[in-house]
């Protein structure tokens, strides 16, 4: 059987959680950069969701009436929604990257000037 977990082993002793603390405040000069970031995500997530409707429409109607102009219209319009969430994640991908970066480069800054 295992032992009951001591305090010196709680995952939420000393060290674990100051740790932790301090890489919660790494993030808080980056808010802005970060929130930007989660709407991009949601902005792709809805943007990916749009494609099959997209789809679904130039099936059911378009193909169905035989409305080669609307058939279009629905290919173009898709074709500039693949564009918008290819661009989405691209600027999220380059975002993220940037904002890890800065705050690796912050928490290194700050261990080094503290020792």
């Amino acid at each position: 059987m295992d032992a009951p977990m001591t305090e010196e082993a709680s995952p939420r002793s000393g060290s674990a959680g100051r740790c932790c603390a301090r890489y919660f405040l790494a993030f808080r000069p980056h808010y802005r950069a970060l929130t930007f970031c989660i709407f991009l995500l949601g902005l792709s997530a809805t943007l990916s969701l749009a494609g099959p409707l997209l789809i679904r429409h130039a099936i059911d109607v378009d193909f169905a009436s035989r409305d080669l102009g609307g058939l279009v219209q629905t290919a173009l319009l898709f074709a500039g929604v693949l564009a918008l969430t290819a661009g989405s994640n691209y600027l999220q991908q380059v975002n993220l990257e940037i904002l890890g970066q800065r705050i690796v480069l912050r928490i290194r800054t700050e261990s080094v000037l503290a020792r």
